[in-house]
């Protein structure tokens, strides 16, 4: 009995002193930072919690956004993203983000398939990083549910090509009324397609399965290279220069060109200074990116070290 009350007395004390503790004035050193309010409104806008649009139809939302308790404007710190992604979940669902826009009004056609999305504008405040969001609910559905292909050289753009579907009761049954949609390409891409027409690779198609390939006179030319690495540079600086002469010439023919490989060279146009080079050792040679031109877009991975020195094992 006696040492149960003991217990009891010791669990008391002990208690207690965790109360009192608890309740002690925190006076540690803190720094805190005063965030910037960023809002997005929608009242008064006109934007619904869902919506329901035809496939290629073009989607506007202006959302009001509020920062540091007025409305934003051009010159305050902030990005924006428009995002749509797929809701459902299924084994075929795919689930690729698409980037719709980066302003704060919304205006681009919604190109994916029948499926339910959530469509969602992402606002980050560049000084702190801290991001605002908001979110709606999309259902998209076929307009085009398949039909005759014509792929057709443009009348305003002669060298320029475009296609279009014709729905009739040849490709689908009991249709009350035939249906034309011209301009496919250009509604998803938002320009013609390079080149005049040779052919299609199906003449009839249903776009909910099926891709549209289209053939212009246009073509892809690949160029798979390695330069050289350990010479004293004039080699790598004339195959540099016979390459860049390649791509212009293909380019100027009108075709469509990618180049990619090894070019065991580091670019002007990325930030070297994570990756040091030390003295003594191999010198990679330098690349001037403004060789290529401006017709040419230089993407490389710069997150990782790709050139390294053969001085030891790796």
């Amino acid at each position: 009995m006696n040492r149960l009350r003991l217990s009891l007395y010791t669990f008391a004390v002990v208690l207690f002193c965790m109360c009192v503790t608890a309740c002690y004035e925190d006076k540690g050193n803190y720094d805190y930072i005063e965030l910037t309010e960023v809002r997005i409104d929608t009242v008064g806008t006109g934007i619904l919690d869902f919506y329901s649009v035809q496939r290629y139809d073009v989607l506007t939302l202006a959302p009001n956004v509020y920062y540091d308790g007025r409305l934003a404007t051009d010159s305050d710190p902030l990005d924006y993203v428009w995002t749509m992604y797929a809701t459902a979940t299924s084994a075929i669902t795919d689930y690729t983000v698409d980037t719709l826009g980066t302003e704060r009004v919304l205006s681009a056609p919604i190109t994916r398939k029948a499926e339910s999305y959530a469509l969602q504008l992402t606002v980050t405040n560049r000084e702190d990083l801290t991001q605002t969001y908001f979110r709606t609910s999309l259902r998209v559905d076929e307009v085009i549910a398949g039909g005759w292909v014509v792929f057709y050289e443009c009348a305003d753009e002669p060298g320029k090509s475009d296609v279009g579907v014709v729905m009739n009761n040849l490709t689908k049954r009991n249709l009350v009324k035939d249906r034309e949609f011209w301009d496919l390409y250009t509604a998803s891409n938002g320009e013609h397609l390079d080149g005049v027409p040779v052919r299609v690779r199906k003449t009839v198609v249903s776009l909910a399965d099926d891709p549209i390939t289209m053939v212009t006179d246009k073509e892809l030319v690949l160029i798979n290279l390695h330069l050289e690495a350990y010479d004293s540079g004039e080699g790598k600086e004339a195959q540099t220069k016979q390459l860049v002469s390649l791509m212009q010439e293909e380019y100027a023919k009108g075709n469509y060109v990618i180049a990619g490989g090894d070019f065991n060279q580091r670019f002007t146009n990325i930030d070297q200074s994570a990756y040091p080079v030390y003295d003594g050792m191999w010198q990679p040679g330098v690349i001037d990116a403004s060789a290529f031109g401006s017709d040419f877009t230089l993407l490389m991975d710069n997150s990782f070290p790709t050139c390294r020195s053969l001085d030891r094992a790796y």
